[in-house]
């Protein structure tokens, strides 16, 4: 079964390099794992609430497993200050289908 990979962000102002190092270290990692992209959004209305991502990745993977080997690695470790400094809230789920 699929297993889906959220990420809700909003974008620090000026932080593209932050974000493209980021990006640079985490994106390789992702698709190692097997990660692949289900969809990129950017939020154009928020209905309900305050705050909320500008942005939303959703990527799919083969299980759990594979998300947790990226986030728990030492790789993924050393991306963690471009990740702070790119964004100024990140919120990273993994979810499956409802049954």
């Amino acid at each position: 079964m699929t297993t889906h990979l959220f990420v809700l962000g909003t974008r620090r102002p000026d932080s593209d390099e932050a974000y493209q190092a980021y990006v640079g270290a985490a994106g390789p990692l992702l698709f190692g794992a097997g990660g692949v992209i289900n969809g990129q959004y950017q939020t154009t209305t928020q209905v309900v609430g305050d705050g909320g991502p500008q942005n939303i990745l959703i990527m799919d993977f083969p299980d759990e497993d594979a998300i947790r080997r990226v986030f728990d690695s030492a790789e993924y470790a050393n991306a963690i200050p471009d990740r702070d400094a790119a964004f100024e809230q990140i919120t990273v789920v993994v979810a499956a289908a409802a049954s």
